[in-house]
C-alpha cells in the first residue's frame, strides 16, 4: 500500500507545504511517503512476520568460485 501511494504521489503534481519557505513535492515527496509507510508497518507487523530468513546464506551461492 505505501509503494502504491508512494508512486502515484511521485508521478502525479502532489505538493505537502510544510511551511511558507519549505514544501515537498513529486518524487521527494513520493520517497518520503514510501519509507515511512513501510517502516511504520513493519513496527506494527506481528512477530512472525518481522523474522526473514536470508534469501541466500554464506557459501549457498556459486559466485564466490567464480574464476576471473
Amino acid at each position: 500500500m505505501p509503494l502504491a501511494a508512494g508512486i502515484i504521489i511521485g508521478v502525479g503534481n502532489v505538493s505537502m507545504k510544510f511551511t511558507d519557505n519549505f514544501s515537498l513535492s513529486g518524487i521527494a515527496l513520493g520517497t518520503l511517503v514510501v519509507i515511512t509507510g513501510y517502516q511504520t508497518l513493519r513496527a506494527f507487523a506481528p512477530a512472525h512476520l518481522k523474522t526473514q530468513q536470508p534469501l541466500l546464506d554464506e557459501g549457498t551461492s556459486s559466485y564466490d568460485d567464480a574464476k576471473s
